[in-house]
């Protein structure tokens, strides 16, 4: 989803700065601290959610720690973009975006702990769709 919402940026003009292009992890701390460093017009932290005691649990929610401006034009996107469940845009005290000093959400694209979510989810096709969400999102706020 992040190399498909990178793709689109890019193609739209914008430089798009990634805290990982493979399988490295760099800490919390090193993901919040390379958006300050670089000044970053925005910054989005792509997962998605697992809720193994609650199986059931479905749909897409949106994180902000300082303001909620971005969170809810992506939160408004990726919906129409998905047709997943709203869960809606919520405060939280996430590390990279509690410590973001540039906008900052962290979205939850899907339930991989729900099966007949994680079907959909899984695919290439989600995916995409997923990434056009965010690219619209981030379109909304910048406009």
């Amino acid at each position: 989803t992040a190399n498909e919402l990178a793709t689109l940026l890019r193609n739209a003009g914008a430089t798009v700065i990634m805290t990982r292009t493979g399988d490295t992890y760099p800490t919390l701390s090193d993901r919040h601290n390379l958006s300050n460093s670089k000044k970053a017009d925005a910054f989005v932290s792509i997962h998605y959610n697992s809720a193994n005691k609650a199986p059931s649990a479905s749909g897409i929610e949106t994180y902000y720690y300082q303001n909620s401006s971005l969170a809810s034009a992506l939160q408004s996107e990726l919906i129409k973009a998905t047709g997943l469940k709203n869960r809606g845009a919520k405060y939280g005290t996430y590390q990279v975006i509690k410590y973001n000093k540039q906008p900052s959400a962290l979205v939850e694209l899907g339930f991989l702990s729900n099966a007949t979510e994680e079907k959909l989810i899984s695919k290439v096709s989600y995916h995409k769709k997923a990434a056009q969400g965010i690219f619209n999102g981030l379109n909304a706020y910048f406009n």
